[in-house]
């Protein structure tokens, strides 16, 4: 056998292995197959490729068979070993800047968002108002600091989808470099070439129409190169609400994930890193519906049912947030209070299902419907109106199995839950929502957001905001996500929220039912994360750093080691911001 060696041969298509294997198996041989049975070295039963002993004359042969696609020794054998590819890392950016939390800004204020989850607690005394808005009482010291924020990691060779609004590609916040200059990093893709593929049927290319401010602000807070996480990141975008004239026919929204999961089976290999770049889905959206508290008769909240018959909007908006942990809040369609009832839809949490088992990681905003929101088993899961509509499972995307879904905090001088965010035991972390600062489409969405604009400082043709939302934390857990998947681009779906959860820090978003220190500050009820038996997760996004920050390099490890265990208008998308 010291002629013989390893060989690697792969057969070109899955249909030729068994012809290809009898053949290599029989005595006959052809002009290219050794006249004799070829002993093997390993079969690979879900594989195109067999592992054989050969003279270097008979693979040199082989080569020539027409089912065959590469004959090659072991990598070994090359001098090749496995290990991590060295690739050029992303940057390990650092940023002095002025993080602000007042929803006023000027053109050089930046998402405090990138301080505080960098920091890991709050700054003492840095909050959104120095004015108590119920009696008075000064309760921050100062709405804006100055600091200088240090990451190991900017989401390069990493591919983030926002689902949303389409972004503006030529902002300066999504150039290649910071200082606006290099081309965009957002990719106008082509979504439609899929169709045909997918079985859907479209016209012409996927187009790149303006229909609002919102996704250009949530792309800016997950991969912009002043407001965001990872600013070497690849950005697309593919919109829930596609405005195309092109657009096939039902429900749009249910599309979406078939194309990105075409999209991601079909990329090429980066030739940085010889591999296909990880994917990470941004959902600031979700399925809403509203439902009337004046046409409500009946709620049955943990198996007890409440009649509401005959009595007031106020009668029973005391009965729904004070005996059924039900806010009403202060929303209203036209004069009429509502409650904002998030949906699920069942056939989306098969495609998200399969979009995580595709190796795609997805985050989604929890949802700005004051409500709670709880996994199944849990006390409030079949909570549920008169009309039929479950009133604590949120809405897809947010409230399917898998997703990553994510609360907003406030911008005070206390950490608390946003009064507008949903809570409970499907949201899984917190992150920065309040009076966050981004980029928007254009001016447009001074009218859009009911806010005021001011210049991005490298070309004052591109304007910012402040703006508040489910929305705008979401895509902090994107980018933080992202940052890890540059270094580590084979984590799973339940790799990246346990990352989230390891390295989260905890119990630091203050229940409003104390009384804050040195003040006579008592926040909205709404802040609460939750009644006794909510089970609320008090997790507060935190940015680990998985490298130093000068000397040697070295990338710590994450990976846990393992362990043994009638309702109008009809249902509608909201955004989240």
């Amino acid at each position: 056998m010291s002629d013989f060696k390893e060989y690697v041969v792969t057969v070109k298509n899955k249909s030729d292995v068994d012809s290809f294997y009898d053949d290599m198996d029989s005595e006959n041989g052809t002009d290219y197959i050794p006249k004799r049975k070829v002993e093997i070295a390993q079969l690979r039963e879900i594989s195109r490729s067999t592992h054989y002993y050969l003279t270097e004359e008979e693979a040199q042969k082989l080569k020539n068979d027409n089912r065959v696609l590469a004959v090659e020794q072991l990598p070994s054998a090359l001098g090749v070993t496995p290990g991590i590819i060295p690739v050029g890392p992303g940057k390990l950016w650092s940023q002095t800047a002025n993080f602000e939390k007042h929803p006023t800004i000027d053109t050089n204020d930046k998402n405090w968002g990138l301080d505080r989850v960098t920091r890991g607690s709050q700054l003492s005394g840095w909050g959104n108002s120095t004015t108590d808005y119920w009696n008075g009482t000064a309760y921050a010291d100062f709405t804006q600091t100055t600091q200088t924020v240090i990451t190991t990691s900017s989401g390069k060779n990493v591919d983030i989808v926002i689902v949303d609004d389409h972004i503006n590609s030529n902002h300066p916040e999504f150039a290649v470099n910071v200082d606006g200059t290099g081309g965009s990093r957002v990719v106008l893709y082509d979504w439609f070439q899929h169709s045909t593929s997918l079985g859907i049927a479209t016209t012409g290319s996927y187009q790149y129409n303006f229909d609002g401010a919102h996704g250009t602000h949530v792309a800016s807070t997950a991969a912009g190169n002043t407001q965001g996480w990872a600013r070497d990141a690849n950005i697309y975008n593919i919109n829930f609400n596609y405005p195309g004239d092109n657009k096939p026919a039902g429900d749009w929204a249910l599309y979406i994930y078939d194309y990105i999961r075409a999209f991601h089976a079909n990329k090429p290999i980066n030739s940085a890193t010889g591999r296909k770049n990880p994917t990470i889905v941004n959902n600031s959206w979700g399925f809403q519906a509203y439902l009337f508290v004046s046409g409500l008769s009946s709620v049955i909240y943990r198996g007890t049912t409440f009649d509401l018959t005959g009595l007031t909007v106020a009668q029973k908006k005391t009965i729904l947030e004070q005996q059924c942990g039900i806010n009403v809040a202060l929303q209203l369609f036209g004069s009429n209070p509502v409650i904002d009832v998030g949906q699920i839809v069942a056939g989306m949490e098969t495609d998200i299902t399969d979009l995580i088992n595709d190796g795609i990681i997805i985050t989604a905003a929890a949802g700005n419907s004051y409500a709670k929101m709880v996994k199944s088993g849990d006390l409030d899961y079949n909570n549920i109106s008169n009309s039929g509509y479950y009133l604590c499972r949120g809405a897809s995307p947010a409230a399917n199995s898998g997703v990553i879904t994510v609360g907003s905090t406030n911008a005070t001088r206390w950490d608390m839950k946003s009064s507008f965010s949903n809570y409970g035991s499907r949201v899984d972390i917190y992150a920065p929502g309040f009076n966050i600062v981004g980029a928007v489409y254009d001016s447009n969405a001074a009218t859009e957001f009911g806010v005021t604009l001011v210049d991005d400082p490298r070309n004052n043709s591109y304007k910012l905001a402040s703006i508040s939302g489910t929305s705008m934390a979401c895509p902090q857990v994107t980018g933080i996500l992202a940052c890890l998947l540059e270094q580590w681009p084979s984590t799973t779906q339940s790799e990246a929220l346990q990352y989230l959860i390891d390295n989260c820090t905890t119990n630091q978003i203050i229940d409003p039912g104390v009384m804050y220190p040195n003040t006579s500050y008592v926040p909205s009820p709404y802040n609460s994360l939750g009644e006794s038996g909510t089970n609320s997760n008090n997790r507060y996004l935190y940015y680990k750093k998985e490298r130093q920050t000068s000397g040697n390099v070295s990338k710590s490890t994450y990976k846990r080691r393992p362990t043994n265990n009638n309702c109008y208008p009809r249902q509608q998308i909201k955004k989240y911001g």
